[in-house]
């Protein structure tokens, strides 16, 4: 088994509805690190990247991968999410990239 495929899962997220196939670009109300920046969810990828941060003690440059089996899963909106929340901590850059591999 290689190191990527051995990573640590950091946390579950609980959005998108598999049974949506979506076709619209993101709405700002999903991107709760800048609507709801209190809210459950928000708190929830606030704490999957401190996860991430733990999981990396030495900042060094990190490549982040979120997928799932389905479409309309939330990856997107997930992706966002955490790059928000990646872009909350002092001198941290970030790019996040959405794409299509099928």
């Amino acid at each position: 088994m290689s190191a990527s495929q051995s990573a640590p899962s950091a946390a579950p997220l609980p959005i998108g509805n598999p049974d949506e196939s979506r076709k619209v670009p993101v709405t700002r109300e999903e991107l709760v690190i800048a609507s709801a920046p209190g809210s459950q969810h928000a708190e929830q990828f606030r704490a999957l990247r401190n996860s991430l941060v733990a999981l990396n003690p030495d900042g060094a440059s990190r490549t982040v991968v979120l997928t799932s089996a389905l479409r309309g899963e939330g990856k997107s909106v997930a992706t966002l999410n955490l790059a928000l929340a990646l872009a909350e901590l002092p001198s941290v850059r970030v790019l996040a990239i959405d794409a299509c591999l099928r």
